[in-house]
């Protein structure tokens, strides 16, 4: 192989790359095309180049002579697809049928080859089944042109004679594919660069967009705290659309303050990122152009060179609806949504940081309650005696002094705390208070048209005189209140500690109860728990009743706390977890059902530590699944035994019994404990429902408690339901059961037998169709 031959390779290889990379930066989309103009580009390109190796070939044997215009149609489909192909083919095509010559019909097949060549790996490439080997491919197809060019030479008229082929050297032919790999690697290494300067241009152009569409603020300061660049969203709604670049973002904090909240100083922002070394976040509440307030965090993050601060990039999201939702939240936590008070758990946790910071100073707290008000409620109804307590709540609030506040302690009994009866003569400063407000609150109230007259009892306990926290405070309140009551209405009594023994009635109670269970004197009622969606029977509440010979029928509100207090119900606990459960496999047994019975279970009970063993025994002994047998836990848990329940609990849960929270928003509700506690289910107290189709703020209430415990996947059994426009409200809002007087009263165990037999079969539960979807 002669050197000339080299020279001409050489200087080939030159022109056709030199012509290429000219052209490329002339357009620069060239070896990157996507649209069809672009790839027409890049095949003028191509074939401008193999169009001027037509003209200059390279004799590589008598007679035999090649160019490289079949490299620039290969490389053409290569690197830009059919139409860069088709153009820079059509282009040399062109050029060879000028030239003529005697080999025009194979060097015309040769171009069609390449053509297809080209066009074929472009395909299979994208597709994914080549490119993993780019130089041995591009070898492989440069060797495949150069065969099929000298065998169309050979096959078509006016070609080559096959012995000149003899005449042809190896590296000759070994050159021609070597050029079109080493064309390949120098190309697609600018392929790299120039898709690597696509990419970076798009991924600027994204993040450009994304800056100035979001709906955060974000902008940039440098180390003197001036605001080097804003987005849109920033410049329109801080700076009315005017250019916010060069001022201060710490000046822009404060001029739109809308708080009395001192802003921080850049200084002071610049010292924390320093030594964070990272992001810092902050709240700042704001009022825009548009007057409106909005709270936003705002988050910075340093750019730093060694300690040195070069720049800091910041985003401020608008967290005013969460924040609002927080407020909502806790209103329904701590509030009584009734009278819109303080309920108990806020009045325990207020008492008790109150005589955290007293130091020894006097605080008063005055137990005031209704004389007889559940006259009110059964002659005048639930609805008139609800309006009564609102007016009740008004006229307090406007009676104590400023400084004093007011609790709704329980339905109809209110708790107002002070600091200011101090001193020697502060008993006696407080009873004349506490006689005019009594006073006040005795005069006539007018609702709904009629004039109603009242008399209230009130005890009266001091710290730290009479007591040394806040629950022995409040109750020794209780106690005095009571001790008003037994004297009488409209009276005022101070706590004394021989008040507990003066209260007769309540000694009595005590030592008959201690063997009621002995003498079989307790027995259940039933009250039937209907679906809402169907309304059939999902199951029964079992509720704790003792008849006393002499007594009669004590209210549960009056034995069951003395048992509690004195552990009793324990044993008493245990009895009606079991009859209940023998009570539920009675109804399965004798009607076909699987109805879910509910027992309420006493925050003492739960201290057990063996209380869910003996739960699992009653239910063996019973032979009742766990599944149908549901434990109601009062929300006092929740304040004063929580970590000790807990526990038990989650055993009771393993177990498969259900659990549910019971009376939820009466006193001690927390949302952040539904998300501890196992249950499946809360029921709506009474209150919510006694007054929906009157009462708006009543009605958004109960219609957001369903929402939000059906948001985090909990049932809903809604108490009190004694209308049916109150069960078709609840019914409407999603409410999977409801329960109360419309359906039936709580009933015995032959009345319950009465009951099931006078129901349709459609209102019973068949054991094949599981009860609602959310007690499953």
């Amino acid at each position: 192989m002669g050197t000339s031959l080299l020279v001409n390779i050489g200087m080939h290889l030159s022109i056709l790359l030199s012509f290429v990379f000219v052209s490329h930066r002339v357009h620069r989309k060239m070896l990157t095309a996507s649209s069809r103009k672009d790839k027409f580009w890049a095949g003028l390109f191509f074939g401008g180049a193999g169009a001027v190796s037509v003209f200059i070939p390279v004799e590589l044997a008598d007679g035999v002579r090649i160019g490289f215009r079949g490299i620039a149609v290969l490389l053409a489909g290569i690197f830009s697809g059919g139409i860069a192909a088709g153009t820079s083919a059509a282009i040399v095509a062109l050029c060879h049928l000028l030239e003529g010559g005697s080999g025009l019909a194979g060097g015309l097949a040769t171009i069609v080859t390449a053509f297809c060549l080209g066009l074929a790996y472009h395909s299979l490439v994208k597709a994914g089944r080549l490119g993993s080997r780019p130089h041995t491919e591009m070898l492989v197809l440069g060797l495949a042109l150069t065969v099929a060019g000298l065998a169309w030479q050979l096959a078509l008229p006016g070609g080559v004679e096959p012995a000149v082929l003899g005449t042809i050297r190896l590296p000759a032919l070994i050159l021609y594919p070597a050029s079109v790999c080493v064309l390949a690697y120098v190309l697609r290494g600018e392929l790299r660069r120039a898709e690597t300067d696509r990419q970076l241009a798009e991924s600027e152009e994204r993040y450009r967009s994304l800056v100035e569409n979001s709906e955060d603020f974000i902008f940039s300061c440098d180390p003197a705290g001036r605001l080097t660049s804003v987005n849109r969203k920033m410049r329109e709604e801080l700076g009315g659309g005017r250019n916010l670049t060069g001022d201060t973002l710490c000046g822009l904090l404060a001029e739109l303050r809308a708080d009395r909240q001192p802003p921080k100083t850049w200084s002071e922002l610049k010292d924390e990122l320093l030594r964070v070394g990272g992001t810092i976040s902050f709240e700042r509440s704001l009022r825009f152009a548009d007057q409106i307030e909005r709270t936003m965090v705002f988050t910075l993050v340093p750019l730093l060179s060694g300690k040195e601060l070069r720049s800091v990039m910041g985003t401020a999201h608008d967290i005013t609806g969460i924040r609002k939702k927080e407020r909502y939240i806790e209103q329904l936590s701590h509030y009584d949504l009734l009278t819109e008070l303080p309920n108990r758990w806020l009045l325990f946790e207020r008492l008790k940081r109150l005589l955290e910071r007293s130091s020894g100073g006097s605080v008063s707290v005055v137990y005031i309650d209704f004389d007889r008000f559940s006259r009110i409620n059964d002659t005048r109804g639930i609805i008139f005696g609800d309006d009564l307590i609102r007016a009740i709540a008004r006229s307090l609030q406007s009676a104590v002094h400023a400084e004093d506040w007011v609790a709704r302690f329980s339905a109809d009994e209110f708790v107002v705390v002070s600091e200011r009866y101090g001193g020697p003569d502060g008993q006696a400063r407080l009873k004349a208070d506490v006689d005019r407000l009594i006073g006040e609150l005795s005069q006539p109230f007018s609702v709904r048209g009629e004039t109603v007259h009242l008399t209230f009892s009130a005890g009266v306990s001091r710290f730290p005189e009479d007591a040394r926290d806040a629950e022995q405070l409040i109750g020794n309140a209780c106690t005095a209140m009571y001790q008003a009551k037994a004297e009488g209405s409209q009276r005022v009594s101070f706590y004394r500690p021989a008040m507990r023994e003066s209260l007769l009635h309540l000694s009595k109670l005590e030592t008959a109860l201690r063997d009621a269970l002995r003498k079989n004197e307790f027995l259940l009622h039933y009250q039937p728990v209907i679906e809402a969606g169907t309304g059939r029977v999902h199951g029964f509440e079992a509720l704790l009743r003792w008849r006393h010979p002499e007594l009669g029928f004590v209210p549960p509100d009056e034995f069951i706390p003395m048992a509690e207090e004195k552990g009793w119900i324990v044993p008493i606990g245990d009895w009606a977890l079991l009859e209940a459960c023998r009570a539920n496999r009675s109804l399965h047994d004798r009607y076909g059902l699987r109805t879910v019975m509910s027992v309420n279970v006493s925050p003492v009970q739960l201290k057990q530590p063996d209380f869910a063993r003996r739960v699992a025994g009653f239910l063996s002994e019973a032979r009742l699944e766990p599944q149908y047998l549901d434990l109601e836990i009062t929300e006092s848990v929740l304040i004063d035994s929580f970590e000790d329940s807990l526990p038990v609990l989650e055993e009771l849960n393993e177990l498969g019994v259900r659990l549910s929270l019971d009376d939820f928003g009466t006193g001690y509700s927390s949302l952040s404990y539904l998300k501890r506690l196992p249950i499946r289910t809360v029921k709506i107290d009474k209150s919510f429902v006694q007054d929906l189709a009157n009462n708006r703020i009543q009605t958004e209430l109960a219609e957001a408690i369903i929402a939000l415990a059906h948001k985090i996947g909990l049932g809903v059994v809604a108490e009190g339901v004694e209308r049916e426009e109150q069960g078709e409200w609840l019914k409407k809002r999603g409410c999977d059961c409801l329960q109360g007087y419309w359906f039936a009263r709580p009933m015995g165990e032959e009345q319950l037998r009465q009951y099931m037999s006078e129901q349709p079969s459609a209102v019973l539960a068949s054991p094949e169709r599981p009860s609602a979807e959310r007690f499953a």
